[in-house]
């Protein structure tokens, strides 16, 4: 049950990366949307209906099963 909450939390994250975060700079390069007050935080009623499927595979390092979920929706950070 743990290991599905992290799997539907970096989901989430990575949906609002991708859908509901945005970069603001002003004209001199100062980033103007650096706090959480400034982004719109998707909660459990904006996500899609999805289904989780089981893989396990050994690990070398002890990181947390939402990281995987989050990387392949994540867009790539640019700086304007």
């Amino acid at each position: 049950m743990l290991v599905e909450g992290q799997i539907h939390g970096g989901v989430l994250q990575g949906i609002g990366q991708a859908m509901l975060e945005r970069t603001v700079y002003d004209t001199d390069g100062q980033f103007l949307t650096g706090s959480y007050m400034d982004y719109c935080l998707p909660r459990a009623v904006d996500a899609p209906p999805f289904e989780t499927v089981h893989h396990p595979v050994p690990a070398k390092t002890n990181r947390s099963a939402s990281r995987a979920a989050a990387k392949p929706a994540a867009p790539a950070r640019s700086p304007r």
